[in-house]
């Protein structure tokens, strides 16, 4: 087994990693003590897991036994409904029910991390005890302990269960056995992105926009991207037969390639004008160092020009493999520390340093890096600002300072684990702040119902995450950006390195932004001196030029929206005094597209330059949006509006958006709160009906091998409101025993009380594991979210042979009423029930079953005992069907704006559904509250008091049928309402009906 250093992306499991060999072995005397104790350990991964913690995690001090135990726990609860884990106040007792019985484990004297081992391990065997039969798996439960126990200490240090190891592995190595195509599902249809060069599939001269529909014999209608990618992958030398419809094509086209090993590139070069070399890295993975190196010697030999510079684009570069970071920085560095690692408790502290044997020439360089740049990226722009070798722009980096180890437990399974530190050169650490640029670009857009013209980093950084390391020591006044330019993107959508790989196909100067002023920066750079600090004092005058040309293009866009964003000379002597009114409709309905109004008088004596406001909300809607002002003179009024577009989902609540103000100068005005109200509107819900029939084969409603059938679905809407665009998927789950022609529904928009009917198509083939099939049907409305997903399984039942019989029948007398099957035997699906007594016209008969017409269309089969043969009569009655759909909730004794004044709130509701409701379970916020069991109720009520915070708190309750199918619902309460704000005595004028929110004078 073999440990390596790690400094892994900020992709999560999926993320790229940095690696270097760790020294030294692990102890494991207490480790085999435990083993010792049973033939076959109980969580023997897990055992594997705190030996490895114990002995490497970085930080003992974080090592918390007690809160591991609370946390794996918690992690339970959170995956299986049937089980709540609640933990003192003091922490030294969880309480863990599971189906209403409850077990208490004292916590008090866990010393270390060691012993939650034994603790735990009863915890599993309880758990098995009551729920094992419901899980789908042990070694799942055991993932789940294990998953909860490593969130205590920090974000990177993560269980790598089979699926993300091996993708992990394909990472790192940045090779796998494929085809060598780039795919993705557009329009729900499996597409070729991209064909990469001098692979099989460039060969067989498949492209971009081609459509696989197969690949052998399964179809790929419904298949996630995931599993394509598992089955189109191989070992070297396997065929593989995928078939292809290209537009233009009467039908699709087979197509037979044998698998290679795919050689993934990281390097993008392109020589751009005036001399300057682009190298883009993708990521950090082998031969990335010496793929780079290529890519600049050929361009230095094939340029027309002498080479006046580099452009090193590291803008989303997750990170890779440490050497490959190690040695790219050295590539541009004659000589200087480029890492330094700190091991947990200072075991060791190791510096990687480059080599005098630079490679490539000493030319002026810039580095681009955003907040995608994380790990490998970081060290190499850390390397190359301080040491002075590069000038770096763009904005932050992600921020992560760690290192990791990566340990193989299992064949297919990984721990992941935090086990150093690192700095950049000069001992400076980036956690949580990462590498700041010494150029800050700040893209601007200007969109109809949209602007941004100032910093705020969309993108989640290291900061953002649960339980991330803070940097000790504070940031400088040298590492602070030297300049900040805001510039006008001219593409309303993207992000510019988002779309680096189109633009390579391009003219990089001509789409992107950020290359172009980068370009324009390093040519005024070029001197004498190739020294970071020398070139950033060169590139003043070019700095205020692209500023200059900047402002003027922001200027003249705003001005034609009627606002002066002209700007002072010099900041005013006086202080200002202004008034604020904002006003919007109350309450504002969901689904609707409103006006906020804004009105700023200034009162005082001096004009304000480039007024403008910023809000912030915990309700996204109303988060982050800049309205701007502009020039305003004394004694002047501005206005502006702001249009929002409520989500037709949202709920009830009461919001509040902060208001933040600023001008040119960087004036204080004092945060403002504005309190909004949104009212929602009815939301529909889903019930279906199915029927698998076999009219186009032999048509005794019964499935055999290899026969056509069709899947009727039928969705209701029993909700409160309009469901607008209703599509309905049916997913495969049996494989290759399986082939959809047909597996996607678009059933438009379904009213209060109506349904939408369609049908699938689907064959059953060799292939077939078991004498069943199953399918998922997947029903939501896009808009509004709203969805029901069943699991169906279909057995497969011997051939009847019928005879046609034209006759009526009439059903047995009777209290009950008669069950209608699929097909002639009883084991087929039961569609539904006639009243006893009625009439319906026979089309054949079998000697057990009536196959016959139902009065809506379509047939079914009728035990022969159900039925009787008559002259004649009058047929028709309405068939009672067999609906699925999941529990509805129902909340009790609200106010009206779910505002409560109390910290602690009794929730009161109803659930009911058509079967019996199985259970229901509360979540406040990430925290599961209430679990409640109904045995054979079909409608019941709960209350769970529930615990609050002050402001918005979201509340979701789910409920599960017999069938386990689920339905949720949620609801913000806002605790504590803020104090009164004084309301204006008229409204703005506007073309929507507002009532005025508030008028705010300061002065």
């Amino acid at each position: 087994m073999s440990s390596r250093l790690v400094y892994p992306s900020i992709l999560g499991l999926l993320g790229l990693l940095l690696v270097l060999s760790l020294p030294g072995h692990l102890e494991a005397d207490w480790f085999d003590k435990f083993n010792a104790s049973s033939e076959k350990p109980v969580l023997e991964l897990y055992r594997k897991v705190v030996k490895y913690v114990d002995e490497n995690y970085v930080d003992p001090q974080l090592i918390d036994p007690k809160l591991m135990v609370i946390e794996a726990l918690n992690a339970v609860q959170r995956s299986v409904p049937e089980v709540l884990s609640f933990a003192t106040d003091d922490g030294n007792e969880v309480a863990l029910t599971v189906n209403g019985k409850r077990r208490t484990f004292p916590l008090g004297e866990l010393k270390g991390v060691e012993e939650t081992i034994p603790l735990l391990s009863e915890a599993y065997r309880f758990l098995l005890d009551e729920i094992g039969s419901e899980l789908e798996s042990r070694e799942e439960l055991e993932y789940t302990l294990i998953r909860g126990l490593l969130s205590t200490l920090d974000p990177h240090s993560v269980l790598l269960t089979p699926e993300f190891y091996k993708e992990m592995q394909i990472n790192t190595t940045g090779k796998f056995g494929g085809l060598g195509i780039v795919i993705s599902i557009r329009d729900g249809k499996l597409t070729i992105m991209s064909p990469i060069d001098g692979t099989p599939a460039q060969r067989a001269g498949l492209q971009a926009r081609d459509v696989i529909v197969k690949i052998e014999d399964e179809s790929t209608i419904n298949m996630s991207l995931t599993d394509a990618v598992g089955k189109m992958r191989g070992d070297p030398g396997t065929r593989i037969t995928i078939t292809v419809l290209r537009e233009g094509w009467t039908e699709p086209k087979p197509i037979t390639l044998v698998r290679e090993i795919i050689n993934i590139k990281s390097i993008q070069s392109r020589l751009l004008s005036d001399g300057i070399l682009y190298l883009g890295i993708k990521n950090f993975q082998k031969q990335t160092a010496s793929d780079l190196i290529a890519a600049a010697l050929k361009a230095q030999k094939d340029s027309k020009l002498p080479l006046q510079g580099y452009l090193l684009d590291l803008r989303n570069n997750p990170g890779g493999l440490l050497d490959q970071a190690v040695e790219v920085s050295d590539a541009f560095l004659e000589d200087g520390v480029v890492v330094t690692t700190i091991s947990s408790k200072n075991k060791y502290r190791e510096q990687e340093r480059a080599k005098k044997d630079q490679t490539l020439s000493r030319l002026p360089m810039i580095v681009l890096i955003n907040g995608g740049s994380a790990s490998g990226s970081e060290i190499v722009a850390g390397a190359l600002k301080n040491n002075d070798r590069a000038m770096v722009l763009g904005s932050h980096s992600f921020g992560k300072g760690t290192v990791q180890t990566i340990v193989n437990l299992e064949e297919d399974i990984g721990l992941k684990l935090t086990i150093a530190k690192y700095l950049t050169p000069g001992n400076r650490s980036i956690q949580s702040v990462g590498i700041v640029p010494d150029i800050f670009l700040i893209r601007g857009m200007l969109g109809e119902d949209r602007i941004d013209l100032f910093w705020n980093e969309e993108k989640v950084q290291e900061e953002d995450l649960k339980r991330h390391f803070e940097r000790e020591i504070p940031m400088t006044e040298e590492e602070k950006p030297r300049y900040t330019v805001t510039y006008l993107s001219e593409d309303k959508g993207k992000d510019e390195a988002e779309f680096r790989s189109e633009s390579l196909a391009e003219d990089l100067e001509k789409t992107d932004q950020e290359v172009r002023i980068a370009k324009e920066l390093l040519l005024a750079a070029l001197g004498p001196e190739i020294d970071r600090k020398r070139m950033l004092e060169r590139i003043g005058s070019s700095i205020e030029g692209v500023r200059k040309r900047e402002d003027e293009r922001i200027s003249a866009e705003l001005k034609i929206r009627g606002i002066d964003w002209s700007f002072a000379a010099l900041p005013p002597k006086g202080t200002h005094s202004i008034k604020i009114v904002v006003t919007a409709p109350d309450p504002i309905q969901a689904g609707s597209e409103v006006l906020l109004q804004f009105q700023v008088t200034n009162q005082g004596k001096e004009t304000i330059y480039q007024f403008r406001a910023i809000s912030t909300s915990e309700f996204y809607v109303f988060d982050d949006h800049e309205i701007l002002f502009g020039r305003i003179e004394p004694g002047k009024t501005a206005a502006q509006r702001l249009k929002v577009k409520i989500p037709q989902n949202a709920p009830t609540l009461l919001e509040e958006m902060a208001l933040r103000f600023e001008d040119q100068f960087g004036t204080s005005y004092p945060e403002e709160r504005v309190q909004l109200k949104v009212k929602e509107i009815g939301q529909p819900h889903f019930a279906y009906h199915l029927e698998v029939t076999d009219e186009r084969g032999n048509g005794d409603g019964l499935v055999q091998l290899g026969e056509p059938l069709e899947v009727h679905l039928c969705v209701r809407n029993d909700g409160r409101g309009e469901a607008p665009e209703v599509v309905a998927a049916l997913v495969n789950k049996s494989g290759r025993g399986v082939f959809l022609n047909r597996g996607r529904l678009s059933l438009g928009a379904i009213p209060i009380g109506q349904e939408r009917c369609g049908e699938f198509d689907l064959t059953t083939q060799e292939g077939l594991k078991d004498q069943h099939f199953e399918f998922d049907i997947k029903i939501v409305d896009s808009n509004l979210g709203e969805f029901i997903q069943g699991n169906h399984r279909i057995d497969m039942l011997p051939p009847r042979s019928l005879k046609k019989m034209q006759a009526v029948v009439e059903l047995r007398k009777g209290e009950q009423p008669v069950s209608l099957y699929s097909g002639a035997d009883s084991r087929s699906q039961v569609l539904g029930t006639l009243p006893a007594g009625k009439r319906l016209r026979t089309k054949a008969e079998d000697g057990e079953f009536y196959k016959v017409v139902l009065p809506e269309g379509g047939v079914a089969f009728v035990p022969r005992t159900e039925a009787q043969p008559i002259k004649n009569g009058e047929t028709g009655a309405a068939v009672k069907y067999t609906y699925i759909t999941s529990p509805t909730i129902r909340f009790t004794e609200l106010d009206p704006y779910r505002i409560v004044a109390t910290s602690n709130f009794l929730l009161k509701g109803e659930v009911e559904a058509l079967e019996p409701v199985r259970d229901l379970y509360l979540y406040c916020g990430e925290r599961k509250v209430h679990y409640e069991r109904f045995g054979e109720r079909t409608k019941a009520t709960f209350q769970s008091e529930v615990p609050l915070e002050e402001g918005s708190n979201r509340i979701t309750v789910f409920a599960r049928n017999a069938d386990k199918v689920t339905g949720s619902t949620s609801i913000f309460l806002y605790q504590h309402r803020p104090t009164p704000i004084t309301k204006t005595e008229k409204p703005l004028a506007s073309d929507n009906p507002l009532v005025p929110i508030v008028e705010i004078q300061k002065n």
